[in-house]
């Protein structure tokens, strides 16, 4: 029986779940070290990075700024502090440094900017600047973030870059607008600082250098809270996709020899992770002895030669907590290090015991149907062919090859098939009900056949449908005894001469018990059908009847 058709398909699923998880797993890796270098500079006891420190406010003010920049990082190295309170304490405490000036910070998201905090901006603005579209006539902050450089507007009602919200920005009392771009380590364009006065203003030196260094430090907070939020829904995808893939995902470590399994690992086999442990040989233990050989074989293979695309595949059977064996598919990516060494292999497991049983099961049923002389079919939910028996061949013609795949009625059928037959076949099929019918199909020569049909849907352990099974009986002759049988009947019914069949009491010979008359007896005695069938016939012996008579 060919079944590459099913395995391909259920393979493809796995690959695509499995190549989902791995750059789940990457994505992780990336984001993990971005919040780790974040973290190293946020930590690093200065309030402003050395790139800056030529930059820094001098005198009072400096020390000032520079005390608030520490509590700053403080907060953010509290655990549970979010980003919102960090930077709201951040721009709070800028605002009392600088008495007429209002700041707001904006996070970037797909060209869009969202309103961080703004601790004392009108509620009513808030909602007008919250998730614009960055470009050069949203304002100073929309167009700061568009050309990612600084951008100093000194009279609101006369710069064109804020054409869009010139009318809510002058009713709300804003006259100046400055905008600096936080961007992170890596280059990426983070968000917007923006600072806002209700008189026409430029920045004066000393503001502009405090301002370049709270931006800075601003840089760091977000970069640094954005990669922690990003690790979070990274981890909840990772989450997910494991919970979604229904198969038990594992990382191998290669160096340390040890095994990182996903939760789906104890929904499969039973074991608990905790318990189980992550070590290699842990694993090796509990695949059946027959296969061991065979898959630690070629999973040394891959780890030390490589494979096409680092891609690895072996199918075994793998013992579970109660001691039975599952027979799983086991897929697994091979991951380098910069310098191309092996050092994780990323993978998946796939039971699929119930699969191998299914197959078990039509090989069995195949085994039966070949010895048969009747016409078998195995067909697929849909009504689609997966295999016929040798007698089904002699019968119609057609090869498996031919017909695999195809429903029967798309090239059996013919002329005198009866489509009400076939409708009400279909009909009891969709509830899972045997059915048996006579009925007309063509073999492959064209030569009209006359077919009982019966069919069987098997169901699996929890009363889903999964195959059907159909035997095709050659009637062609009874069909045709039944074909003369009738027309004998109609002969001697329209005959001109009075005709009754009869039959001989076993227990009373002399007596005759009437079983069929013709219309003719009817027309010349008067007696109807109900008067003479099963009756003794001496009813028509009357008076004047010959004893002689036989």
């Amino acid at each position: 029986m060919n079944r590459s058709v099913d395995k391909d398909l259920s393979f493809s699923v796995l690959e695509d779940a499995q190549e989902q998880v791995k750059a789940l797993q990457l994505e992780l890796a990336q984001v993990r070290e971005e919040l780790a270098q974040a973290k190293a500079q946020a930590v690093s006891g200065d309030a402003f990075p050395a790139s800056l420190s030529s930059a820094k406010p001098k005198g009072p003010f400096g020390v000032e700024l520079e005390l608030l920049g520490k509590q700053v990082l403080e907060k953010n190295a509290t655990p549970g502090s979010t980003l919102e309170e960090i930077v709201s304490l951040y721009l709070a405490g800028i605002e009392k440094l600088h008495p007429k000036m209002r700041c707001v910070c904006m996070r970037l998201q797909e060209r869009h900017l969202y309103v961080v905090a703004a601790p004392n901006f009108p509620e009513n603005f808030i909602e007008a600047i919250d998730g614009i579209e960055i470009g050069q006539t949203v304002g100073t902050c929309g167009a700061a973030a568009d050309q990612q450089e600084k951008v100093i507007c000194t009279d609101i009602a006369r710069d064109p870059r804020w054409q869009d919200l010139r009318v809510k920005a002058l009713a709300n009392g804003f006259r100046a607008s400055w905008a600096f771009p936080l961007i992170g380590s890596g280059g990426k364009m983070l968000g917007t600082l923006g600072i806002y006065y209700d008189e026409p203003k430029a920045p004066a030196p000393e503001e502009e250098a405090s301002l370049e260094s709270v931006s800075a430090l601003l840089q760091l907070v977000l970069e640094n809270k954005l990669a922690e939020i990003e690790l979070r829904q990274s981890n909840e995808r990772y989450y997910y996709a494991t919970i979604a893939t229904n198969d038990a995902i594992w990382d191998f470590d290669i160096e340390a020899k040890k095994i990182k399994w996903g939760i789906g690992y104890e929904r499969l086999f039973g074991y608990k992770v905790q318990e189980y442990g992550g070590e290699f040989d842990m694993w090796a233990a509990q695949v059946h002895p027959d296969d061991l050989g065979r898959v630690s074989g070629s999973l040394d293979k891959m780890l030390q030669y490589g494979t096409k695309g680092g891609h690895w595949r072996e199918e075994y059977r793998f013992r579970k907590a109660n001691g039975e064996y599952a027979w799983v598919i086991d897929q697994g990516y091979l991951i380098r290090d910069e310098n191309q060494k092996p050092v994780r292999v990323v993978g998946a497991i796939q039971d699929i015991t119930a699969q191998k049983q299914a197959e078990e099961e039509v090989r069995m049923l195949s085994v039966v149907a070949r010895e048969t002389i009747n016409g078998v079919m195995i067909l697929n939910p849909d009504l689609t062919i997966q295999w016929v028996n040798d007698a089904f061949t002699r019968l119609m013609g057609y090869t498996l090859e031919e017909v695999q795949g195809k429903i029967p009625s798309t090239f059996m059928n013919g002329p005198e098939t009866d489509p009400e037959m076939e409708e009400c076949m279909r009909g009891r099929l969709e509830k899972l009900e045997s059915t048996e019918c006579e009925i007309i199909q063509y073999s492959k020569s064209g030569e009209k056949h006359w077919i009982r049909l019966q069919m069987q849907p098997l169901l699996d352990s929890n009363g889903r449908l999964e195959r059907y099974f159909a035997m095709s009986t050659h009637i062609n002759r009874q069909k045709e005894e039944e074909l003369k049988l009738k027309l004998q009947e109609s002969v001697i019914a329209n005959a001109q001469d009075a005709i009754i069949i009869s039959k001989a009491n076993p227990e009373k010979p002399w007596q005759l018990e009437a079983l069929f008359f013709n219309k003719a007896f009817t027309q010349l005695t008067g007696y109807e059908k109900e008067e003479v069938l099963g009756g003794n016939m001496s009813f028509i012996v009357g008076p004047n009847t010959s004893s002689e008579t036989p």
